[in-house]
């Protein structure tokens, strides 16, 4: 009877981790999200597909005194669920343009991009993460 409780127990756990899994692309409109670059990310009702792509960091590093603290910008795909068509491209900054909204549909706002940089420290792309928060605009 253990065995079979056991099994059931391991079952349940496997499931649970590959939902969180699947879920991990999923984005909610009005909460801050973590998005990584070259991901396609859904949002929860099924409307609009979003990737990240280009990411530049020019933000002044830690250590380091500069004459003007810089800026990262993240370039974003928006993309109608149903159809390969980009609905457009936004580039967003955390100094000039934070906030963009595209269309009278979508709003973008750009949080953060981390890590912050380190001078003399490689950054590995791939542990690259912009936080934003996207909003469907009400009609």
């Amino acid at each position: 009877m253990k065995l079979i409780y056991s099994m059931f127990f391991l079952l349940f756990l496997a499931f649970v981790s590959c939902d969180e899994e699947a879920d991990s692309t999923i984005f909610r409109y009005g909460v801050e999200t973590d998005f990584r670059k070259d991901v396609v990310y859904t949002s929860e009702d099924n409307a609009l597909k979003v990737e990240v792509g280009k990411i530049s960091d020019s933000r002044c590093p830690t250590g380091v005194v500069c004459i003007w603290q810089g800026e990262a910008t993240v370039t974003i795909q928006a993309l109608h669920f149903l159809s390969t068509t980009p609905l457009g491209n936004l580039v967003l900054s955390t100094f000039h343009n934070p906030t963009d909204t595209l269309g009278m549909t979508w709003s973008f706002k750009l949080i953060n991009v981390k890590p912050y940089p380190v001078y003399q420290q490689e950054t590995d792309s791939s542990s690259i993460v912009t936080t934003m928060v996207i909003n469907r605009i009400k009609n």
